[in-house]
């Protein structure tokens, strides 16, 4: 403070906090962590809502031998013969049969060559 002529609250957050923590306060103790709880709670349904959320708007989806699929080209990945800006490069490519399921929801594809 001597320095400056300012506290560190002052330098760093542009004000000076108007209350005092009391450390020999007993309830102190016993505050401390029911702030803690609650922040948790919050961070928690924070997390249950976004899981929600993300849940709602994406669902699996399940091929079978035969079926044709719609490749998403997501960023980074472009078609050879496309040589385009990105902003006006192609999203989705060709419609591709499924050859067979190689995982969960990993499936191997019949590619055409050009």
């Amino acid at each position: 403070m001597t320095t400056s002529g300012c506290t560190p609250n002052e330098i760093c957050y542009r004000f000076t906090p108007n209350f005092v923590f009391d450390l020999t306060h007993p309830e102190l103790g016993l505050g401390i962590p029911i702030a803690r709880a609650k922040a948790s709670d919050a961070i928690d349904w924070g997390v249950m809502n976004a899981k929600g959320s993300y849940d709602r708007k994406h669902m699996p989806m399940f091929l079978k031998v035969g079926d044709i699929a719609l490749i998403r080209l997501y960023k980074g990945y472009s078609l050879l013969y496309a040589k385009v800006s990105k902003k006006l490069s192609q999203q989705y490519t060709g419609l591709f049969k499924v050859i067979e399921r190689v995982g969960r929801l990993v499936y191997r594809l019949e590619i055409l060559e050009h």
